[in-house]
């Protein structure tokens, strides 16, 4: 990498107008000379996993300097903030995306897609009073506001500062994208107030999830959590195959990285999708295997539960009636809940609880006359008795856990009773 140290970053003339002067490059498109650097446009594809093929391209700045030796855009960046030209540096950069974007891509292209633009912190913050650069840059190039999304981080200023960002680029036409949603102080409230168009998830979620398997359910849980706050969730530095299951399982709408495709010198509508689609291939089998092993579990417990609620309806005590199905591998415990929904007795602990048991929740683990009623297994098998029910997997505070939970209510002489038994998810 080239050292900037001896650089010369200067105001460039003109600047509020025209920064910089454009110069055709051949098949790079547009390129600038700025600070003794070639600067160039790369694109990396954005692709909607519904669609399967690209719906946007981030503009990605590319720098070398003379020799042809790369410069690193952090390095470049930082050079420049530290000389005072961090808003001449950031115009410069999309002025260049933006012509090279419409020249290769122009407004009548069909399914042309969206360009994501990254704003610089002291630009986002500051946009409406550095003038019109921005909206006279789009129409000089022809390009509708409304193909334009605009990323902003989320730690670039305060709330204040965050939303009077967000509405002038709103104001403007364009859509508007949180960056780096997951690293730092990220602030889920704050996205709630915002309510940004796009949430970009960042590199260390999707890494985490691509390994962990509770990362991967926290990050299914905030994927649906952004979605509930009204925004599309976009998945960068998707790199592995793994990290690729992992966020199209958690139901991302939008994912990019070197999975699918490398930044491009000009950006194209028919770009390549075969990773995808094996992607997708991949993930459905993955899926098939898993929904075959879990039922196969599923069947063995349920037909168990059957036995003992034959059991247990024919008068046999709780303990008894339950002790073949206690003794499975995947069963945490079993109990009983009156039809209020309260619980009678303490919980009888299967086999996979006694292996899992964790002493730092028995405060929690004392059950009897404990409330259920407004969990939904209960509230499902009381209207339909007879029939098991099964719940979808949840979070126990029984052993802070996730279980799946059968029930089915049985009536015995003493009244309605909802035998429960919780598994292992």
């Amino acid at each position: 990498m080239a050292d900037l140290a001896d650089y010369p970053f200067e105001e460039v003339p003109g600047l509020a107008m025209d920064p910089g002067t454009l110069f055709a490059s051949g098949p790079m498109g547009f390129g600038v000379e700025y600070a003794g650097l070639l600067l160039h446009s790369a694109f990396q594809p954005i692709f909607s996993l519904l669609h399967r093929r690209a719906v946007g391209f981030e503009g990605l700045i590319r720098a070398a300097d003379a020799g042809g030796q790369p410069v690193s855009p952090a390095m470049l960046f930082e050079a420049a903030r530290s000389a005072g030209q961090g808003v001449t540096l950031d115009r410069l950069c999309r002025r260049l995306h933006v012509h090279n974007f419409t020249t290769f891509l122009p407004a009548s292209a069909p399914a042309a897609g969206w360009l994501f633009l990254n704003v610089a912190p002291e630009v986002a913050i500051g946009g409406h009073r550095l003038g019109p650069f921005f909206h006279d840059l789009l129409q000089q190039c022809q390009l509708p506001p409304e193909r334009v999304v605009v990323e902003v981080l989320e730690s670039a200023s305060g709330e204040g500062g965050l939303r009077e960002a967000m509405a002038f680029y709103r104001d403007l036409g364009c859509l508007v994208a949180i960056d780096d949603f997951g690293a730092g102080h990220s602030n889920f409230s704050r996205l709630v107030e915002l309510q940004p168009d796009i949430v970009k998830l960042d590199r260390a979620l999707v890494v985490r999830a691509g390994s962990d398997g509770r990362a991967q359910r926290m990050l299914h849980n905030l994927v649906a959590l952004l979605h509930e706050a009204g925004s599309l969730v976009l998945a960068e530095g998707v790199e592995s195959e793994a990290e690729g299951v992992a966020v199209l399982d958690a139901g991302v709408d939008l994912v990019q990285g070197w999975l699918f495709g490398h930044p491009l010198a000009a950006p194209q509508v028919s770009c390549e999708t075969a990773a995808l689609e094996q992607l997708i291939a991949v993930a459905g089998e993955d899926a098939e295997v898993l929904a075959r092993r879990d039922q196969t579990l599923l069947d063995g417990a349920y037909r168990a539960f059957e036995q003992a609620l034959l059991r247990y309806a024919a008068g046999q005590p709780l303990a008894q009636a339950c002790s073949g199905l206690l003794g499975r591998a995947d069963v945490l415990r079993c109990y009983q809940l009156d039809d209020n929904g309260i619980q009678r007795g303490n919980n009888l602990p299967g086999r996979a609880r006694a292996a899992l048991e964790d002493p730092r929740f028995k405060p929690l683990q004392q059950a009897d006359g404990v409330d259920w009623s407004r969990r939904p297994y209960f509230r499902r098998a009381l209207a339909s008795p007879g029939r098991i029910r099964t719940s979808r997997p949840y979070f126990s505070i029984t052993d802070a856990r996730l279980c799946v939970t059968l029930s089915c209510t049985v009536t015995r002489a003493a009244g309605r009773q909802v035998l429960c038994c919780d598994l292992v998810a």
